[in-house]
């Protein structure tokens, strides 16, 4: 121990009443040198056991506190990602709105410079579904898949192969493996 540090006195005194109970054996005759040397490495050995207990109480309490943060942060993301899923399904009417827009005889017959602003509007929300990592699930010509489709219609079509999406009703969305909407379809059959 160095000069800095002090014992403190309650301490001091527990170790000179414990070293001067061990000045006499069990039988009341003074205790041999070796006797003090086997009491102090008792001691030790007791310290060295509380140490190492301390030490692994310390260790998994940093562990679990550890655990709890990453579950913790992995509920904050997941949590967030579902608000920026919910957000995005409710920007898809709109979406939708623009891809009917864009079709049919009242566009073909609009202003060119009205289509133009119209273009502009959607293509600024097509890059915000982007932005979020919103994509339009691929459909046509591919097998059904009911995890990404929902079939409205069946027909038969020669040379359509059995279950395969035909024609594309309304666009599906996804955001990384969560469908935030299923396409909907008609299926060969």
């Amino acid at each position: 121990m160095s000069s800095s540090q002090k014992v403190p006195a309650e301490t001091a005194e527990e170790y000179v009443a414990e070293a001067e109970e061990i000045e006499i054996s069990e039988d009341g005759s003074e205790a041999t040198f070796e006797q003090k040397i086997k009491h102090w490495r008792d001691k030790f050995k007791q310290c060295d056991v509380e140490k190492r207990q301390a030490m692994e109480d310390l260790q998994r309490g940093r562990a679990e506190f550890l655990n709890a943060k990453r579950m913790q942060d992995e509920q904050a993301k997941r949590e967030r990602d579902r608000a920026v899923e919910r957000v995005m399904e409710d920007l898809l009417p709109l979406a939708d709105s623009f891809d009917m827009a864009l079709t049919g005889a009242a566009w073909d017959a609009a202003d060119a410079q009205w289509k133009k602003g119209i273009e502009g509007i959607r293509a600024q929300l097509q890059g915000l579904l982007t932005a979020n990592g919103v994509e339009v699930i691929d459909t046509v010509n591919i097998p059904f898949n009911p995890n990404e489709h929902e079939a409205v219609m069946q027909e038969s079509r020669e040379g359509a192969a059995f279950d395969t999406v035909l024609a594309v009703l309304q666009k599906g969305y996804k955001r990384k493996e969560y469908i935030i909407r299923p396409a909907k379809v008609i299926v060969s059959n």
